[in-house]
């Protein structure tokens, strides 16, 4: 299930937008709506998800994630034809991101359903031409590159890339980790994602087009400064969290250790590569919505053979614990550490 939306895949939300300005009451209305819709998936009405779907779809036509979302519910509620007709018509309406459809358990019982093989198809096209042509919008988008005072910049220095949330910047959340990164002695990266959300910042997109944008800036402060290539860490909170688990575990081969922040966690996103995956540090708070998705993290990932350390902070919703300064250096710290 996916809840987000991005700019190129809400043709109808557009199209209304140009034929005339939305209302503040419509935009009001949808609003509602998919708080609506989260609430009945959380509490796994999948009945009242349906309807409240069905709704979405009417309020926001060819919209792509409502589409694809309301297909998980069907999927979810049992009605197979239903839920692959919904993942096609998504699939039509321009969804993009592959890895989530060919990987999300709320579709495990559609998955020899016709038209859900129909959808892969089109979506991996989607994918692809997406893509590239995200690769051109990303072509000015240059990392934050902070090297703290406490770095010898003549000895291969560990570094730290850093995913802001969803409508954050990369300024604002590389000043977060400053502090933790001089006295880890880390070089500090900041992605800049490309996605605007209206009135605040940037959202990462897909896990493939995070992904871009994170090679890319390992490749850049690789050329531009002396890096231990096995040590180097991917941390981030709320989506870019999401994003450090996925790209985290993805790479094993790159990143020595994942810092994800109140981030989601997908099991089936995650797979054992030969010589071990990296070190955990999990952070969250007790009253975070993703706090059940992080434990069920810390089980799966220990099983599979990781290190991992979960810290719960007590009153803390879905946001950086109060020491936030103290708690990234002990993740650094762990992540890092040398056997």
């Amino acid at each position: 299930m996916t809840t987000w939306s991005r700019p190129r895949l809400i043709a109808g939300l557009l199209g209304l937008l140009i034929i005339a300005p939305l209302t503040a009451a419509a935009a009001q209305e949808i609003a509602t709506t998919q708080r609506a819709w989260r609430a009945a998936y959380d509490d796994k009405d999948w009945a009242r998800a349906i309807k409240v779907g069905l709704k979405l779809t009417l309020l926001v036509p060819d919209n792509s994630t409502h589409e694809y979302n309301l297909a998980c519910a069907y999927a979810l509620h049992g009605d197979v034809e239903s839920a692959a007709a919904w993942a096609q018509k998504s699939a039509y309406s321009g969804f993009s991101d592959l890895h989530l459809i060919t990987t999300d358990p709320d579709l495990n019982n559609i998955r020899n359903d016709p038209s859900y093989k129909a959808a892969l198809k089109i979506v991996a096209r989607n994918s692809s031409k997406a893509l590239e042509l995200f690769k051109q919008q990303a072509a000015g988008r240059e990392p934050l590159i902070i090297v703290p005072a406490s770095v010898d910049r003549e000895k291969p220095a560990p570094v730290v890339i850093v995913l802001h949330g969803f409508g954050g910047k990369a300024e604002r959340f590389a000043d977060l980790w400053r502090k933790a990164a001089d006295k880890a002695g880390v070089i500090l990266v900041a992605p800049r994602a490309v996605h605007e959300v209206r009135g605040r910042g940037y959202q990462w997109g897909t896990p493939e087009e995070a992904n871009v944008l994170v090679l890319r800036a390992l490749d850049k402060v690789s050329a531009e400064h002396k890096v231990d290539p096995r040590r180097v860490v991917l941390g981030g909170f709320s989506q870019g969290g999401r994003m450090a688990y996925t790209l985290g575990l993805r790479h094993a081969d790159k990143f020595c250790g994942v810092i994800p922040i109140a981030g989601n966690y997908n099991a089936s996103y995650t797979v054992a590569r030969a010589g071990g995956l990296p070190r955990v540090f999990v952070m969250v708070g007790e009253n975070d919505r993703t706090l059940k998705a992080n434990r069920a993290a810390a089980k799966d990932l220990e099983a599979k053979g990781a290190e991992v350390k979960l810290n719960v902070y007590p009153g803390v919703g879905h946001a950086f614990p109060q020491n936030s300064d103290d708690e990234l250096l002990e993740a650094l710290k762990f992540v890092l550490r040398k056997d």
